[in-house]
């Protein structure tokens, strides 16, 4: 009894807290656009543009966090009720980075169905995962899928320094930051989102260490297990 009345209240705990970041990210977006908005319409002046660019610049900014709270809510929340093609997902995604294939690749089949997914988390998944390692490793990167009907594995290799073996589990809570200095822009939810993401799509999520660089592999379907 005690321990059904205590997974009751952490329950309600998550769903208080899905509604408030919901909530709170939603309502900080008008008062956003209100400003973005003003600094649009100062006068393109030489004594105006920079401050303007300066504050448009930092409402994309903060636009782009507050998306990372609604990512995060919708990773716990949204139903995944949807076959979802993976690799038309990746392509659409490395479409949105300004990246040359020197940087950026692909590998892939034409088609990978993937039952009861979510398109919109999965692109957040690859997206995030593609996003840490140009931001924290080094290029070229390189996105791999493959499956075969049963399985699918989903796989993003970089050439930078990867994550020590006694970080990784610290690295996938929400917050944490790999930047100490904070140097590198971002709200430390990627990596949570990422596991939040291959959880729900009933994957395991692991990291290995590549020569050099390193390796985040997703793996889905019975192998997962």
């Amino acid at each position: 009894t005690a321990y059904s009345a205590l997974l009751a209240r952490w329950q309600q705990q998550q769903r208080e807290r899905a509604v408030l970041l919901a909530g709170v990210s939603h309502d900080l977006r008008s008062p956003l656009g209100r400003i973005r908005l003003g600094a649009e319409l100062l006068p393109d002046t030489p004594a105006v543009a920079g401050r303007k660019a300066a504050i448009i610049r930092n409402v994309a900014e903060a636009d782009r966090l507050i998306g990372s709270f609604l990512d995060l809510v919708r990773a716990e929340t949204q139903a995944m009720d949807e076959v979802v093609d993976l690799c038309d997902a990746a392509r659409t995604v490395l479409a949105g980075f300004d990246r040359s294939p020197a940087e950026l690749t692909l590998q892939a089949p034409d088609r990978l169905l993937w039952p009861r997914a979510h398109r919109l988390l999965v692109e957040r998944l690859l997206f995030n995962l593609v996003d840490n390692a140009l931001k924290h490793g080094r290029a070229p990167v390189r996105l791999v899928l493959g499956g075969d009907g049963q399985r699918a594995w989903i796989e993003v290799t970089d050439a930078g320094d990867g994550i020590a073996a006694d970080q990784v589990e610290a690295m996938q809570e929400a917050f944490v930051r790999g930047d100490p200095s904070r140097s590198t822009p971002g709200t430390g939810l990627g990596l949570a989102i990422v596991r939040q993401v291959v959880g729900r799509l009933g994957g395991r999520l692991s990291f290995h260490a590549a020569a050099p660089g390193q390796t985040v592999r997703v793996e889905l379907g019975p192998a997962a297990g």
